[in-house]
């Protein structure tokens, strides 16, 4: 599965923050770099290893067997006209959900200064419950 860094950004932004996005290519470990704001010398920034992001969909129930992505994809025609008319793209539902999903997570993470958890929806992965789920 491929992640458009772009795209990302654009989800991040529509979710309520401007980020930008780096690699480290001197670095052994397959790491992006999520800055808050647009300046590549943000003031804050996370990084998630590429093993992150898969698990991160994994454990928000969207491409492990049976999540959200495959039942979309396996949605009928008919299911889909029923829909509202900006929901009957299989391929945008599909996106939509990856991206929300990545992005309000990184948000969360950049966020994490404030005490609050502005996705309750989105589930953390194990290691990052008490770092940037937590509240205080």
């Amino acid at each position: 599965m491929d992640i458009n860094i772009t795209l990302l950004e654009a989800y991040c932004l529509k979710n309520g923050l401007a980020i930008t996005t780096s690699i480290d290519i001197e670095d052994t470990e397959p790491y992006l770099k999520f800055i808050k704001g647009t300046d590549a010398h943000g003031s804050r920034a996370e990084y998630l290893q590429f093993c992150d992001i898969k698990n991160i969909l994994m454990v928000n129930n969207m491409i492990n067997d049976g999540g959200l992505v495959l039942k979309e994809r396996d949605a009928s025609q008919e299911s889909l006209r029923q829909r509202p008319i900006d929901e009957q793209d299989k391929d945008k539902n599909i996106e939509r959900l990856i991206y929300n999903t990545i992005s309000k997570y990184i948000i969360q993470m950049l966020n994490v200064g404030t005490g609050q958890i502005y996705f309750p929806e989105i589930v953390p992965l194990e290691n990052h419950k008490t770092l940037y789920f937590r509240l205080d």
